[in-house]
C-alpha cells in the first residue's frame, strides 16, 4: 500500500530506538512497527498511544472519513506466520549465515510479503516471521527458513 502510494519505506532493527535514530539521520518524521510503537520524530522519541490516537483523529476530522475506510484505502492485510527456533548458544551470526536462505524466500514473494528474522531480545530463540499473499505459502516459506536455521544450528 505504501508502495502504491508513492510512499518510500525503509527497514530498521526492532525498536523505538532503532527507529527514531533512522528518522533523525535520515531527517524523517514517522515511523513505527507492528506492535503498534508509532513515533512522530518531530513530537516525541518514543512510541506514544495517545499521540497516535491525537493523530488518527485528526486524520479522520481532516478528511471526514471514518477508520473503516481509511484503513480500506491504506493498507492490505496478509496472512502471517511466526516461528521459533531454540538457539543451543548465543549465536550472533545466524542471521548472517542464514542470509542466502532469507534472500531466496523474499525472490520467491517477488515483492508481495516480507521476511523478518532476527533473535529474540529475552530469549535464546530465533524469531521467523514470514507474510505472503497466501496461508499456504506463508507456510511453505517459513518452514522452509526453519529448516534453514536448524540445519545451520546443527
Amino acid at each position: 500500500a505504501m508502495q502504491d502510494a508513492g510512499i518510500k519505506t525503509h527497514i530498521t532493527p526492532v525498536g523505538d530506538r532503532s527507529i527514531l535514530q533512522a528518522l533523525r539521520a535520515n531527517n524523517w518524521s514517522l515511523g513505527g512497527e507492528q506492535s503498534g510503537h508509532i513515533v512522530y520524530s518531530e513530537m516525541s522519541s518514543t512510541g506514544d498511544g495517545i499521540l497516535t490516537a491525537l493523530q488518527l483523529f485528526d486524520i479522520v476530522r481532516r478528511t471526514n472519513s471514518d477508520l473503516h475506510s481509511l484503513a480500506q484505502s491504506s493498507m492490505r492485510k496478509y496472512p502471517q506466520a511466526l516461528k521459533s527456533v531454540e538457539l543451543p548458544k548465543e549465536d550472533t551470526d545466524i542471521e548472517e549465515k542464514l542470509k542466502p536462505a532469507i534472500e531466496r524466500v523474499e525472490t520467491l514473494l517477488q515483492g508481495e510479503g516480507r521476511v523478518l528474522v532476527r533473535p529474540s531480545g529475552t530469549e535464546p530463540i530465533l524469531r521467523i516471521m514470514v507474510e505472503a499473499s497466501t496461508p499456504e505459502e506463508v507456510e511453505r516459506l517459513s518452514q522452509e527458513l526453519v529448516t534453514a536455521a536448524k540445519q545451520i544450528l546443527t
